[in-house]
């Protein structure tokens, strides 16, 4: 039996919001940088910073797509163009 997207999304741990992980990656860096981490705290460290990063990557992928501006032509006919202002294709 196949779990529901609404399932399966409730069983898995919800991600940190954009600020918190940036909060996190910043304490993270600082930490790294100062030394006092052994090895394996510095490796756990790492991993944790890294999977925080992709994490707030695809967050801001879908961010950049959705932000959108509804651009009238004329009063007629609605466009969408880019965050960055180049029409889309």
């Amino acid at each position: 039996m196949f779990l529901s997207e609404k399932e399966t999304s409730a069983k898995a741990p919800a991600e940190p919001s954009l600020e918190k992980a940036v909060e996190r990656l910043e304490e993270i860096v600082s930490q790294l940088e100062s030394g006092e981490a052994d090895l394996e705290m510095s490796i756990e460290l790492f991993q944790e910073g890294k999977k925080l990063g992709s994490g707030a990557l695809r967050r801001l992928d879908k961010l950049e797509r959705r932000v959108r501006l509804v651009v009238g032509s004329d009063g007629e006919e609605l466009t969408t163009r880019d965050f960055d202002g180049e029409p889309d294709e």
